[in-house]
């Protein structure tokens, strides 16, 4: 069938419910009422509606993965992956409650509409459609919504322990329509900086941005100092934490690389 004939069958009514009723789940980040794991069951029945093996993986307490698999076992796996979380919302910046959404002028409002369960909602669409017109699968769909993307991506982790590696996959965070077939990737690194008698005092950094190498004192004897017109990957320190002791600093850098992968 021609993809544009089925672009104009994908059932638009089912995709805006299953988004509507999604963002009324309040799966904040960090945890709140086991929002994560509601979310989660959520999914799996929808993903059992439309015919998937489902399966909610636990994480941690409160926190689960809804895991919808269609298909045989022959043939390359797609995934189709979202994750369940959102930032917490201040209520009192919002003009309509963020976890109760409202359509206005076309458009839904509610924490979470774009980042991402829009996405997951357009997912099982896409799911729905190639099951209303029984188009066979040539291989496998794995759909896999997980918990704690926000943070430290424990449900990717756990999600990537469970199951076998898959060949194709569809990520279905904001990119304004736009196609994007690479990512920089993330790192994250804990860094400990100890040096006899030559105490850094963080909180001297407060409020201040400092270049790399004009902070370069902080570094081991040998490291030499980044210069100026070195270029090095973005990075932000999420965590500065100082001990009782000879100079000694702990901190959790997170680094995106600056390469991208095809």
């Amino acid at each position: 069938m021609d993809l544009k004939k089925i672009n104009e069958l994908i059932d638009l009514d089912y995709v805006q419910k299953t988004l509507l009723e999604l963002v009324s789940i309040p799966s904040v980040n960090p945890p709140q009422d086991q929002g994560e794991e509601k979310a989660a069951r959520y999914l799996a029945r929808k993903l059992e509606e439309l015919g998937a093996e489902a399966h909610v993986d636990q994480v941690s307490p409160g926190r689960a993965n809804a895991v919808g698999i269609l298909g045989g076992t022959q043939g390359p796996t797609l995934v189709f992956n979202g994750h369940l979380d959102v930032v917490p919302a201040d209520e009192g910046l919002w003009d309509t409650p963020p976890f109760q959404p409202e359509i206005k002028d076309g458009r839904i409002y509610g924490r979470g509409t774009t980042d991402m369960k829009g996405g997951i909602a357009a997912m099982l669409g896409a799911i729905k459609v190639v099951n209303d017109l029984g188009i066979p699968l040539r291989g496998r769909v794995v759909a896999s919504f997980v918990c704690d993307e926000e943070a430290a991506n424990l449900g990717t982790l756990d999600f990537l322990e469970r199951y076998p590696k898959a060949d194709y996959a569809i990520v279905g965070e904001p990119t304004g329509l736009v196609l994007a077939v690479a990512h920089r990737g993330v790192a994250r690194f804990r860094i400990v900086v100890a040096r006899p008698g030559r105490p850094c005092r963080p909180a001297c950094l407060r409020g201040k941005r400092h270049r790399t190498h004009e902070s370069s004192n902080l570094c081991p004897p040998g490291l030499p100092p980044v210069a100026p017109s070195q270029k090095a990957p973005p990075a932000a320190f999420a965590k500065l934490r100082g001990h009782h002791g000879p100079s000694r600093r702990e901190g959790q850098r997170h680094s995106r690389s600056s390469r991208n992968h095809h």
